[in-house]
């Protein structure tokens, strides 16, 4: 049976280009649109990067291309099989779409702290029948193992731990780092991805045992506009690197120190050879 829903969606959203974002046919449409879907469903089909997921009605607009550079990296860099770690997985794409590369035998372990994206995290990790390769934990990594405050901001884009721009909340969230993690789980990661708004500073300060005796494949968002507010700078992760001896890559597959707002892929030095592959084409 048709999804009539997710169609007309698509409809009303080619309509929308149509018209200026301050039309009173575009809002009005929008609205009656939403009341439309609230009453009729939870979920809706939305194709990003040219993949359909079961998302929430509220991310009905969400970008069809997003960033779509590091979702073709991260498409690259796992096999069936993999043991897959997403740090920072948001509402949970990249968890979903490793998922489905790790296939039957494959595992993913995701980390999202903030209570209302969790719940949004587990809907939708669930809707798309990827739930049984997943594993979500809610909380969030740093360089200890203990508790922090967890800042949630205004527009919901830059949530991380500490941080005051635009705060409209706090909450205490549990911290571990990654090192704790493979003392807990069975199978280490082949590949590890970090998107954490800053905090992936003190990620790596609690990572040298996951560098050193894993050495997985790392996918890494660097926003050093954010980490001053742990007293670090992004030249504390090069050092890291270069101590555990990881080449890092920029997202167009230039040797780069990753210092600056961008995302690098990082790889033990033994395997710099496969990088080719991971950009080519």
């Amino acid at each position: 049976m048709a999804d009539w829903r997710s169609q007309t969606t698509r409809f009303l959203r080619r309509v929308a280009k149509t018209l200026p974002p301050d039309s009173l046919m575009r809002t009005g449409l929008s609205k009656v649109w939403t009341n439309v879907l609230d009453a009729t469903g939870k979920y809706v089909t939305v194709t990003i990067n040219d993949q359909p997921w079961r998302l929430l009605n509220q991310y009905r607009k969400f970008s069809s291309t997003y960033e779509p550079i590091a979702f073709r990296l991260w498409s690259r860099l796992i096999r069936p099989g993999d043991t897959v770690w997403d740090v920072g997985a948001n509402i949970g794409l990249y968890t979903m779409a490793a998922a489905q590369h790790v296939g039957s035998e494959g595992h993913v372990l995701s980390w999202e702290p903030t209570p209302e994206t969790f719940s949004i995290l587990s809907a939708h990790v669930s809707v798309n029948t990827t739930a049984g390769r997943c594993r979500l934990v809610q909380q969030a990594i740093s360089d200890i193992d203990g508790e922090l405050t967890f800042n949630i901001q205004a527009d919901s884009s830059s949530n991380r731990i500490g941080g005051q721009a635009s705060r409209v909340d706090a909450v205490n969230v549990k911290v571990r780092t990654l090192d704790h993690w493979i003392n807990q789980e069975t199978r280490p990661p082949q590949v590890v991805k970090i998107d954490i708004e800053g905090a992936e500073v003190l990620a790596f300060k609690g990572m040298n045992r996951l560098l050193s005796e894993i050495r997985p494949i790392l996918l890494v968002a660097i926003h050093p506009q954010f980490m001053s507010d742990y007293g670090l700078g992004a030249e504390t992760i090069t050092k890291v690197l270069e101590e555990h001896e990881y080449a890092s890559f920029d997202s167009e597959g230039r040797a780069a120190k990753p210092e600056q707002y961008n995302e690098y892929l990082l790889i033990p030095n033994e395997r710099v050879a496969e990088a080719v592959e991971y950009f080519a084409g």
